[in-house]
Parts: structure tokens; C-alpha cells; sequence
């Protein structure tokens, strides 16, 4: 995995093959910080030592749904 760019700091990143965000449906991360989304990010830059889940196909809608999970 690329970490050219890395994305900001996080304790857990979620990818999906479907994160829907208001430019369109694409492959992401989106990054958690202390219970809170900091960023959504290419797969390939997600910061070194960060746990990562993968969703899958499953659709993540950022603000909500990667929200819920963490509860």
C-alpha cells in the first residue's frame, strides 16, 4: 500500500468499494478520529498503524452510516 499522500491521523479507517459522498459513489476510506469522521480518503492513503475494516460492497454514507457503526 502507496503512503505517498496519507490521509490525516485516525484510529480506524473503513473502506469500501462503495462510499458515497457528494461527488458520486467511488472505492474509499473514510477516517476516524476519537469517535469522529476527519476524512475521506483513496484506498492507498491510508496513514501507517491505522486499523482498518473492510466493508466490502457494502455502501458507507460518511456522517451517517460510518457514524453508526462505531456505536
Amino acid at each position: 500500500m502507496s503512503q505517498a499522500n496519507p490521509g490525516p491521523p485516525a484510529d480506524l479507517a473503513l473502506r469500501s468499494r462503495r462510499v458515497v459522498t457528494a461527488e458520486g459513489e467511488r472505492a474509499g476510506v473514510v477516517l476516524v478520529r476519537d469517535g469522529r469522521i476527519v476524512a475521506v480518503v483513496d484506498p492507498a492513503s491510508v496513514p501507517a498503524g491505522t486499523t482498518l475494516e473492510d466493508l466490502g460492497d457494502s455502501v458507507s454514507y460518511p456522517g451517517r452510516e460510518a457514524y453508526s457503526r462505531l456505536r
